[in-house]
């Protein structure tokens, strides 16, 4: 409503199951939505939450199907890596049987299994959060010296989320209205990569979060251009 009766253009709104958008500037509004900051085209609205007023928002927020077309090269490089991971636990654990070493109890072998299986099952699963994506990246540095893990260790860490996979998934917008209660900005295209970054990938999906500062009070009284 913001757009229509403070800066007067003519916006669509949109967000059916067949669109990939939530608001559309039409092409009728030309030179005057540029001049307002808004070019024409689509563009999507990410709400942020916050369990009460005065609280600070969450600054994260969920990408839906896009994150399919941001995350698929990731999550591939995640399960080859947890998968010849395990192969090489297993193949430890037959070997300790049959021949032990060291002084390692029955109890942290048996820890030891059960903590990898839960890192490979989180893998599988797709439930990368911060901790898994941390322990991921320790795990994966600490295999580039075993030989049967090495190739699958190094893809990685190099398949690590970057600016330009959350730039592809949105390549179809113009940008990204983020709402914080009566407070708003735009994240354009060109923006995204000092803006917005990858938070986590779990049972909801990829989300992405918003890096920049946020207010806890609300306003009335925030434009286009002042961000939030």
């Amino acid at each position: 409503m913001t757009l229509i009766t403070r800066h007067g253009l003519d916006v669509e709104e949109a967000g059916k199951r067949s669109q990939s958008y939530d608001l559309r500037v039409p092409l009728k509004n030309g030179a005057f939505a540029r001049a307002v900051g808004v070019p024409t085209g689509s563009y999507e609205v990410k709400s942020l939450w916050r369990s009460r007023p005065g609280r600070a928002f969450d600054p994260r927020f969920k990408v839906g199907r896009r994150g399919e077309s941001i995350y698929y090269k990731r999550d591939l490089a995640i399960k080859q890596f947890a998968a010849a991971l395990e192969g090489e636990i297993d193949s430890i654990v037959e070997n300790s049987v049959k021949y032990p070493i060291g002084p390692t109890s029955p109890n942290e072998m048996l820890r030891f299994v059960e903590q990898t299986h839960d890192f490979v099952g989180r893998a599988l699963r797709r439930l990368h959060s911060k901790s898994f994506s941390a322990r991921l990246e320790r795990l994966a540095l600490a295999s580039l010296t075993i030989p049967t893990v090495t190739q699958a260790a190094q893809r990685v860490l190099k398949s690590q989320l970057q600016a330009s996979d959350i730039v592809r998934g949105f390549i179809d917008v113009e940008g990204i209205f983020v709402v914080a209660d009566h407070m708003y900005t735009l994240v354009t295209r060109d923006e995204f990569p000092k803006f917005l970054a990858f938070d986590s990938f779990g049972s909801e999906g990829l989300k992405l979060r918003y890096t920049k500062t946020i207010p806890r009070d609300k306003t009335d009284k925030v434009k286009v251009e002042d961000g939030v």
